[in-house]
């Protein structure tokens, strides 16, 4: 997972509107990303890192459209570009080489019928580390950082009972690595979630 800190960032971006129920975009993003307050070696010894913040970029297709009055369907190619950071063999936290995450993202959200909403999406993404100077990193995927990433959620509100909804999710993650040699990594795994919830007016109408 890739997260920007909004430090400062330009921006460039173009809606066509060719057809009233589709937008097409195009984002371009350089932004500041903060170094982490603390890091940890490989043997769990704590690292203080003390470089500057890093310069990070990104480039976005995208596309929404309107399949129903009902239904909202979206999809995006992008691909990021940021400086790659790690502890070397000397068990040093270092900035040499870069890491690339390209990807897809599709998504939907809307009604199924008139009680029951539905929220999905998905994301695929390819990141490998390159120019890091270890032989045994470059060329691997970075740490924590799963090939497919999928969530769905349905929600049914209850016809009989005024307010009353419940819902469940569906979230799948796919493999990643523990290790940046790519020699450890964490099974794909499968999370089920199921809830309620209540709604109701307070105050005056």
């Amino acid at each position: 997972e890739v997260t920007f800190v909004p430090a400062f960032a330009s921006l460039l971006g173009q809606q066509l509107d060719a057809e009233p129920k589709r937008y097409e975009s195009m984002n371009i993003v350089e932004a500041l990303e903060m170094q982490p307050l603390r890091t940890v070696d490989e043997a769990g010894n704590a690292i203080l890192p003390t470089m500057d913040p890093k310069v990070t970029r990104q480039v976005e297709l995208g596309i929404k459209r309107d399949i129903s009055k009902r239904l909202l369907v979206t999809a995006a190619a992008f691909h990021i570009w940021k400086p790659y950071e790690f502890v070397d063999p000397n068990n040093v936290f270092i900035q040499r080489g870069t890491v690339k995450h390209s990807g897809l993202e599709f998504s939907a959200t809307g009604r199924v019928t008139d009680s029951l909403r539905l929220f999905a999406s998905t994301t695929l993404i390819h990141a490998r580390q390159s120019g890091t100077g270890v032989a045994t990193f470059d060329g691997n995927a970075p740490l924590n950082v799963p090939w497919l990433r999928s969530q769905t959620t349905l929600d049914w509100s209850i016809p009989w009972v005024h307010g009353v909804s419940i819902n469940g999710t569906w979230a799948h993650v796919s493999e990643k690595y523990a290790l940046r040699d790519n020699s450890l990594s964490v099974p794909a795994y499968n999370r089920f979630d199921l809830g309620s919830r209540y709604a109701m007016r307070v105050g005056p109408s």
